[in-house]
């Protein structure tokens, strides 16, 4: 039975062991020998009855049985062994043992401390039993992370045992080993290198190099040359093991999966990322082979294939990856598992480099819970968090807070790793990040230098790792104005990268950005032009690789992140045209016009094209898949519109429900996508563009840009570029000074047309420019950014001819400049229909508080009103326009009064024609949402403009003065809800109500509003007006409109508006009667 003792020796090198196997032989002649000098027998029979079971359950590795004795051992009072400390010690490094086995290392070492302090006291703390059970306890916390503390221990306990078992002994060999291991996963490679080559040496002597241990050794010798850099040897090495193992064949299953899995591990830190995925994937198929793999194999080979495809730039399959190894410590009940916060921890980490801020936060949140739960707050899986969630703030701007956590994270590391491990010289990088944001550039300096040094000497100089750090360094040089050196080090970090990973990868890419900056600002304009040119691409690419599998939300946050670099482009090239009038580069401006093709509305497009593609799709699963988001959707709006004690009532877990509704949008797009694998996509062009343009035509592209010249200034540019059929390169126009156009100039143009003025400056500011390169031109394609999205420019009064613009040619305005060329596939029935939603009665027949009820006008108030009016001229609008239809054959739904419900709309699908008449509603922002929105929102509405929009229907003042009354739907039929709708094939909605065109601006993609939601439910072309709208003249202009339109037959719905418009412009001369709608579309 004294064999027992040495138990906690076995299973630290099964832990530590590069393979994680032992011969049982071996493992018995192990605790034979060391049994010799233990306690007699007479000691041990002085135990209880139960404290002997519990030895032999621990000798039969009957763990569980034994750790079920422990409360009963240890309640039951140990005083009969009060006069044999040695037995009482013996038996606490047991207890420890049992619960080591189970991974709770924590408790372990507390009961390896109690053997410890008996057997010092009752011994000396040189005995042979005194460095054994130090030597447990130094791998219970090696086990927990915790290095520098285990370090002593194991350091002390080594020479005590080597006097014992001797210092050529196979047993003090293998503890000396897995010592050795611990200084690898301390990054302390130059040190362990020397260690295991004495331990190599050992092996090839006393078994030769064709043996398990020589390989063990040798493998472990591989990921040494691995954390230094020295990749070639580490290959070379890992797959000797590995041919030997297989040479062995399949009994040695888990020893080649190991080798496998460390082989892929270099792999992926090579950037050999096809290799390294097919080989982490062998590694799986070894073990399923050979009935050996568990579920947490399969978790951790997920975690570590995601690492693949993150550093790959591969996102969408790094989330699933991540996903799918949540979910299976999830499904085991392993919450508290310590691995179980690895994909949790990588998942935050890939969601803040993808801009998805609030989920990282929640990732990163929970993970430092588990990690201070599981390790407490000294261990270095806790700073990694914390460095993590610094990071984080850091992106936010709370630079102070981001301080805070990246100084307790160096701590951590310096304390607990030492300051020669790479983590602790990737916090350094991290400081150095923050304080060169923070435009402390000696403390950045230094923290730089530092960090290159340890990195050096930890990873190599041709790590990739030291690339970054690089890149880094490079930035902050180019900001002392040392551009030599800045140069140098970024074109150094290139090199490294490219050779690694690839020219499509996110890190190259972003460092082609950054030293064509530096380029840039040493006035090399030439060379910064050809690195903007190669990033412009690269990021091109990468929103083609990411966003078919991301959702809306997620898109949205991406772009975001990428989105400045456009800027900086844009502002490259404005200084490019400002400083070489007539010389202008035809490469710049053909990049430039080429990029709006790409990502103007690309965020609307992308939302859009889902339904499009999903019904044209012959998969039926993916169709199926549709109507499952599609229902989830509709259950999250229905939940949006309950109160918080509704949704308790009724069991919405509303979070749960954005989850769903995200994950099932991403596995559609997925599908789609997928399923278009294999077409070739045509890069888009102008010129293509120019080809469809005809005689008299041209096509304007708006660009608003944020200008950037060394650092973000507060000026703003307009870009208009402008192609005819006969263009050889786009002609381009910039306007300097776009803040004042989107403050004091547009506010002139809105108090001119409100105040019903004669505006005489704003056709200078906002058209003249463009006006003057249209040569013979009679019809402008027109693709608004910016404050363009808010005027109606048909409404700009020329006073040199005392016209307006719309009687100076015709303007078709679109999302995107390319959809001119889209022709319309959309075919009429016999009998085409038009739906009629006018004249609502919003109160339901109680008398609103105008009148003298008893409803709350504060809970209108946050829609902008009052009380709700009755607009019987919606009711005479929609009368005529229902005769116009009519007598055109057309089939006339009409939903007056009580019958205008949201309820109603919501069924309606895919008429020729929508048309909408009530009040409209928009809150711009910034918006107090407590106030606003009470009881109908948690946090979803802040984050999404599209529940600020949209329009009244009836009871809509019933609801809106009673959240808790709402049975089912409230009346308010907001821009969200609008674009669940499906209007694929509908020609045309008419959205008759105020400021229905208004919504969030958000630069390059268009209005967040009504106007979005339509035209991403699929309608064709949409009507919508810029402000309130006066109800005699708009009535006259819709039944005039749809009168000229259908007489056209339904050709030009746009010159069919603006014939309408010129005629009630005869009538009512001032455009705030004429002009306050638009139409957007084909």
């Amino acid at each position: 039975m004294r064999y027992l003792y040495t138990f906690a020796l076995f299973k630290r090198w099964n832990r530590y062991s590069s393979y994680r196997r032992i011969s049982k032989s071996t493992l018995w002649v192990i605790m034979l020998v060391a049994g010799a000098v233990f306690p007699s027998i007479e000691l041990l029979a002085q135990e209880t009855t139960l404290e002997k079971k519990f030895r032999v359950a621990m000798n039969n590795d009957q763990s569980k049985k034994a750790l079920q004795m422990i409360p009963k051992i240890l309640s039951g009072g140990m005083q009969h062994l009060d006069e044999y400390p040695e037995e009482y010690a013996s038996l606490m490094n047991l207890i420890g043992v049992a619960y080591a086995e189970i991974n709770e290392n924590e408790k372990a070492t507390t009961y390896y401390e109690l053997a410890l302090n008996r057997i010092g006291i009752a011994k000396s703390d040189t005995c042979f039993e005194y460095g054994l059970y130090a030597y447990n306890l130094g791998m219970a916390y090696c086990e927990m992370g915790q290095y520098e503390t285990a370090d002593p221990y194991i350091s002390y306990a080594l020479p005590i045992v080597a006097k014992g078992y001797g210092v050529s002994s196979y047993e003090y060999t293998m503890m000396y080993f897995h010592f050795s291991i611990m200084y690898v996963n301390m990054g302390r490679y130059p040190v362990a290198e020397a260690m295991f080559n004495g331990l190599l040496y050992y092996f090839e002597q006393t078994q030769g190099k064709q043996s398990d241990d020589y390989m063990n050794a040798l493998g472990n010798m591989g990921r040494v040359y691995e954390g230094m850099g020295r990749y070639q040897e580490a290959e070379q090495v890992m797959n000797d093991v590995l041919g030997y193992y297989k040479g062995i064949g399949r009994s040695k299953a888990s020893e080649i999966s190991a080798g496998l899995n460390n082989l892929a591990h270099l792999y992926w830190k090579l950037g050999r990322h096809s290799t390294a995925e097919e080989t982490y994937k062998e590694s799986l198929a070894v073990l399923l082979q050979a009935n050996l793999s568990k579920p947490l194999d399969s978790a951790r080979l997920m975690n570590n294939l995601a690492l693949v495809y993150k550093t790959a730039s591969r996102f969408p399959e790094a989330e699933a990856s991540y996903r799918k190894a949540i979910d299976i410590y999830e499904r085991l009940g392993l919450k508290e598992h310590p691995d179980y916060t690895n994909p949790l921890n990588n998942l935050g980490e890939l969601y803040r480099i993808m801009g998805r801020t609030e989920e990282a936060i929640a990732l990163f949140s929970t993970v430092i819970e588990l990690r201070e739960k599981l390790y407490g707050t000294e261990h270095p899986k806790y700073a990694n968090a914390v460095n993590n969630l610094g990071l984080v703030y850091f992106g936010l701007g709370y630079y102070a807070e981001a301080e805070q956590m990246l100084l307790v994270s160096k701590h951590i590391y310096k304390e607990k790793l030492g300051v020669g491990h790479d983590s602790y010289g990737n916090v350094l990088n991290n400081l150095g990040i923050l304080y060169k944001a923070a435009n402390m550039l000696d403390e950045s300096e230094k923290n730089y230098v530092e960090c290159l040094e340890i990195t050096e000497q930890a990873l190599g100089t041709d790590h990739p790792k030291y690339a970054m750090y690089l890149n880094g360094a490079g930035i902050l040089y180019a900001q002392k104005g040392e551009y030599s050196k800045a140069v140098l080090m970024l074109e150094q970090a290139l090199s490294i990268t490219r050779k690694a990973y690839g020219e499509e990868n996110y890190d190259f890419i972003d460092m082609t950005y950054n030293l064509a900056e530096v380029f840039r600002d040493m006035d090399n304009r030439d060379k910064a032009q050809q690195l903007y040119l190669e990033a412009m691409d690269g990021y091109v690419l990468l929103i083609h690789k990411y966003f078919p599998y991301l959702n809306e939300e997620d898109k949205t946050a991406f772009y975001h992140t990428v989105n400045y670099r456009f800027d900086t482009y844009n502002s490259f090239v404005i200084d490019d045209v400002l400083k070489n009038k007539g010389k202008r580069r035809a490469a710049l401006i053909d990049k430039m016009f080429n990029l709006q093709l790409e990502i103007k509305s690309m965020l609307l497009n992308e939302v859009a094209s889902i339904r499009e593609k999903a019904m044209a799709s012959p998969n039926k699963e993916l169709l199926k898949k549709f109507q499952e988001w599609q229902l989830t959707k509709q259950s999250l709006i229905s939940a949006y519109t309950m109160s918080e004690e509704q949704r308790v009532l009724n069991s919405i877990d509303i979070i749960a429900l954005e989850h769903a509704a995200a994950e099932l949008e991403s596995q559609l797009n997925q599908g789609l996508y997928e399923s278009e694998l294999g077409t070739p996509r045509k890069a888009l062009s102008w010129k293509d563009l120019a080809k469809n343009l005809k005689e008299g035509e041209a096509l304007v592209e708006m660009i608003r840009v944020d200008y950037y010249n060394k650092v973000w200034t507060d000026s703003v540019y307009y870009v208009a570029l402008i192609i005819d059929r006969n263009s050889s390169i786009p002609d381009i126009v910039v306007i300097r000074n776009g803040a004042a156009m989107e403050t004091e100039y547009y506010n002139h143009y809105r108090r001119s047309i409100w105040n019903q003025k004669t505006d005489d400056a704003s056709y200078a500011r906002f058209w003249q420019p463009i006006k003057n390169k249209l040569k013979e031109v009679s019809k402008v394609y027109f693709t608004p950014d910016g404050c363009y999205h808010k005027l109606n420019l048909y409404t700009l009064n020329n006073m040199a001819t005392g016209n307006y613009l719309i009687d100076e040619l015709s303007i078709v305005l679109q999302t995107n400049s390319i959809d001119f060329t889209k022709k319309s596939l959309r075919e009429r029935g016999s009998t085409p229909t038009i739906e009629i939603f006018a004249y609502p009665n919003y109160y339901l027949g109680q008398v609103d508080e105008k009148q003298g009820g008893v409803g709350s006008t504060r809970s209108l108030e946050r829609y902008g009103y009052s009380h709700l009016p009755d607009l019987p001229g919606t009711k005479t609008e929609a009368e005529n326009i229902s005769r116009a239809f009519a007598v055109n054959s057309w089939k006339v739904g009409m939903n007056l009064w009580a019958e205008a419900t949201e309820e109603k709309l919501k069924r309606v699908a895919n008429p020729d024609v929508l048309h909408i008449a009530t009040h409209g509603y928009f809150l711009d922002g910034p918006v107090d949402y407590d106030e606003i929105l009470a009881k109908r929102a948690l946090n979803w509405a802040d984050k999404n403009p599209l529940f600020r929009s949209g329009v009244m229907l009836a009871g809509a003042g019933v609801a809106s003065s009673d959240p808790e009354e709402i049975q089912s739907e409230d009346g308010v039929f907001s821009a969200y809800e609008a674009m669940q709708m499906d209007l694929t094939t509908t020609e045309l909605v008419v959205l008759s109500a105020c400021e229905t065109g208004l919504g969030e601006l958000l630069n390059g993609q268009g209005v967040y509003g009504l106007q979005r939601a339509f035209m991403a439910a699929g309608t064709e072309a949409l009507i919508m007006s810029l402000w309130q709208v006066e109800d005699n003249a708009t009535q006259e202009l819709m039944v005039l409109f749809y009168e000229k339109w259908l007489s056209y037959d339904g050709t030009s719905k746009q010159e069919a508006f603006r014939a309408s418009q010129q005629e009630v412009k005869k009538k009512y001369p001032n455009p705030v009667f004429w002009g306050a709608f638009v139409m957007l579309g084909q």
